[in-house]
């Protein structure tokens, strides 16, 4: 089981599971950010309980983020979240073994880039309902992995 130093051990539902997801090395508080994907947690055939944060409040996220949840959904759609409250409730979360989900407020390019630039590794784009919108935001997000790349 992995610990980090200054941070409790993880709850017992979730240490098997980040066991299997998580190697012990040198660099194990790096590499336990591994186990808070959503992705390889899904894939593992765990189970995944979530919170919608709505409160637009760096305070309020990070009281969330300790309470066991698997992952905690920032709405920008249906509260008063802008970029800014968004990437403060990110960063009061990322001591936290719990995943960051963004939904941005439209299935938009320009805010699909400014909640990936900020840091957003998970987005829920809202109103994908065509094949057309689909591709539109994977676009939307792969560009933003390009320019990341050229930029360095």
């Amino acid at each position: 089981m992995l610990i980090q130093l200054g941070v409790d051990p993880l709850p017992p539902r979730r240490a098997l599971i980040d066991q299997r997801l998580v190697q012990p090395g040198p660099f194990a508080p790096l590499q336990h950010r591994v186990g808070r994907d959503p992705r390889c947690r899904q894939l593992a055939g765990r189970q995944q309980i979530g919170l919608w944060v709505s409160l637009a409040s760096a305070y309020s996220a990070e009281l969330v983020a300790g309470s066991g949840f698997d992952w905690l959904l920032i709405d920008t759609e249906h509260s008063p979240n802008e970029v800014d409250t968004t990437l403060a409730q990110l960063q009061a979360i990322a001591a936290s073994p719990v995943a960051g989900v963004v939904r941005p407020a439209w299935n938009d390019t320009v805010l699909i880039k400014r909640h990936l630039d900020i840091g957003a590794q998970t987005l829920l784009v809202p109103y994908v309902q065509t094949e057309e919108e689909a591709a539109a935001a994977a676009a939307a997000a792969k560009r933003t992995e390009a320019a990341a790349k050229r930029t360095g």
